[in-house]
Order: C-alpha cells, then sequence, then structure tokens
C-alpha cells in the first residue's frame, strides 16, 4: 500500500495492533513527521504496538526505509 504520507496515521493507530498485519514496510521523511527525528519516531510506534522493526535503511538525515513484522498477532 502507498498511502502518501498516511503511513503515520495508520502506524499511530492503535487499531492496527489488534489487525492481522504482520509485516510494515514503508518509507520515512523529514517532512512528513512533526517530530524531530522521524527514523526513531517510526520505529518506536512499531515497536509499542507489538512489531519487531528488522531493517531500516536511511538515505539521508530522517530520510529512509524500514522493514518491520508482528510473528503473531497482539
Amino acid at each position: 500500500m502507498n498511502s502518501e504520507y498516511g503511513e503515520w496515521t495508520i502506524i499511530a493507530d492503535e487499531r492496527r495492533a489488534g489487525t492481522g498485519v504482520r509485516a510494515v514496510v514503508m518509507a520515512f521523511h523529514a517532512w512528513a513527521w512533526s517530530a524531530p527525528d522521524p527514523e526513531t519516531g517510526a520505529c518506536d510506534l512499531l515497536r509499542n504496538a507489538g512489531d519487531t522493526v528488522h531493517e531500516v535503511s536511511t538515505i539521508g538525515p530522517g530520510i529512509g526505509t524500514l522493514w518491520a513484522y508482528r510473528t503473531r498477532p497482539t
């Protein structure tokens, strides 16, 4: 799914933890996140929902991609 900056709303939504979604691959950008560090913000939101952040690739300050997964629904 390409959510065009809607990913922040999706991963911050507490209801996502109760879904059957088991993997998230997303891009993060400094201009789409209000906190100083979008990488940490995204990783924290995913971990709080029960995901394991597996891989983060950065291409510049506040810009990159990450992959997270959940081995079982929470």
